[in-house]
């Protein structure tokens, strides 16, 4: 079996092949402009779609694919840099700059161990990925690493730039500004690391009266937190960088005594290039716009920084749709959800209570440190006018491990599981891309709060308590 698949696919890379160079041929004759193209097959592909992204510049692009697994493009003035491939949940990354000409080839069922590239900037593609396995293999043993001493630690962390810089000289043949890029991020991942250390010390420590030593952070004296070419090739710089303009929000929100958010947006407001502070603005406000409670003045915010209008588009079609779910408004609904025993469930079973959602997953740990604290309100307000109703958007792989989970933590309130996880529809019009997430609803429907305390946040006892539950 494994024989034919592989014998198939050498198939479809030869066909690939062999299309690609008239296709190819074709579309560089018509496109004079700065260009790059992408193409490949898909075996077994149920999506019909491949997602381009590029995460550092913000790049996006949907490619069809055709009935034949195939899928060709031109991305027009291309920037030199690290995109993913995104299909059937499935993601390759890989370097494109202008000109290049990638093909790849994978079976869905089997994609990792049957990807195949070929074309111009593969060499730099085979090369990336690499670095990022001998990176793994360094950190490997994470929590260990992060409790050895300073010194200690930062001898792992040059044995690791040691041996990066080793894996670069022996890559041949690579493109000449590709590895002039590549020699600033080696440096790049040992910085970001080092500001790492001083979080993650005293969390694996658990001594949160750690600091690090004056001389620990002396390399980023003078450093430079505004090259564009950096920040939109080495995903380590722009950590630095995004790093760097947090932490000067939460010293602006100590000394101002201000909200989260609008420290966030002072902070990003400093940022002088505007490249770097619109992809930051951006990144910060679709992560955080769904939280906010002051949505219009969120919003206006993040309009009066972004100069980037597909961004802003973006951010107001998420904008309109939490307009939707705001105090007062009727909320979604979901339908049939299934219980650990099959029993198919929907919001309407619960009118004429209060209903407190939690939105949670088996693999999420802030998910699961709040279980006793959700434990402890369900018995607290046992016999009341509320129902506690717990959302998992598991996959459905992990249907199993839910049920058990469930049972060996003894879950109570109603249990049920999200019919397509992250993709149910009731799930995205709460705009829900990160968890736990609580919602409280009325005996009418209507949304009390689309971002609810958590169980451990005392003020969840006070809203119960105002609204007389």
């Amino acid at each position: 079996m494994k024989d034919n698949i592989m014998k198939k696919i050498f198939l479809v890379i030869l066909v690939a092949f062999l299309l690609g160079v008239s296709c190819n041929e074709q579309e560089k004759k018509m496109n004079k402009v700065n260009f790059a193209i992408i193409s490949g097959e898909l075996l077994n592909d149920k999506d019909k779609i491949v997602h381009i992204y590029n995460p550092n510049t913000l790049i996006k692009k949907e490619i069809e694919v055709k009935s034949d697994g195939t899928f060709i493009d031109t991305l027009k003035n291309i920037e030199p840099g690290i995109y993913h491939l995104y299909s059937n949940r499935n993601r390759v990354k890989f370097y494109l700059e202008k000109e290049y000409d990638l093909n790849l080839v994978a079976d869905v069922k089997n994609f990792r161990n049957t990807l195949h590239i070929t074309g111009k900037g593969r060499l730099e593609s085979e090369y990336m990925n690499k670095r990022d396995s001998i990176v793994n293999n360094h950190f490997s043993k994470k929590e260990e690493l992060f409790t050895l001493n300073e010194d200690s630690f930062k001898l792992k962390l040059k044995e690791l730039s040691n041996d990066l810089q080793i894996n670069l000289k022996k890559s041949e043949n690579l493109n000449q500004s590709f590895v002039e890029k590549e020699k600033r991020n080696i440096n790049y991942i040992f910085l970001s690391n080092l500001k790492k250390y001083v979080r993650y010390h005293p969390y694996y420590t658990k001594n949160d009266e750690f600091e690090v030593s004056n001389e620990f952070l002396k390399d980023f004296n003078d450093f430079d937190y505004n090259s564009v070419v950096d920040f939109t090739f080495a995903p380590a710089y722009k950590e630095i960088v995004t790093d760097h303009y947090m932490d000067k929000a939460s010293e602006i929100r100590k000394k101002d005594s201000i909200s989260r958010n609008n420290s966030l947006f002072k902070s990003i407001e400093t940022i002088p290039n505007q490249r770097i502070k619109n992809i930051l603005v951006f990144e910060s406000v679709k992560q955080g716009i769904s939280y906010a409670k002051e949505l219009e003045d969120y919003y206006q915010k993040f309009l009066k920084i972004s100069t980037n209008k597909e961004n802003e588009g973006e951010i107001t079609e998420m904008y309109s749709k939490l307009l939707k779910i705001q105090k007062g408004k009727t909320s979604p609904k979901f339908h049939n959800y299934s219980d650990i025993n099959g029993k198919k469930v929907s919001l309407d079973d619960f009118k004429g209570k209060y209903v407190y959602i939690d939105v949670w997953a088996t693999w999420c740990g802030p998910c699961i440190r709040q279980i006793p604290f959700l434990k402890e309100l369900e018995k607290k307000y046992h016999n009341k006018n509320v129902e506690f109703v717990s959302i998992s958007v598991d996959e459905e792989e992990n249907y199993e491990k839910w049920k058990k989970m469930v049972k060996e933590e003894e879950l109570e309130g109603i249990q049920l599981i999200a019919d397509n996880n992250f993709e149910s529809t009731f799930i995205k019009e709460y705009l829900i891309n990160g968890i736990p997430r609580f919602i409280l609803i009325d005996p009418q429907g209507k949304i009390i709060d689309r971002d609810a305390p958590r169980p451990s946040n005392e003020s969840l006892i006070e809203l119960f308590e105002e609204i007389g539950i």
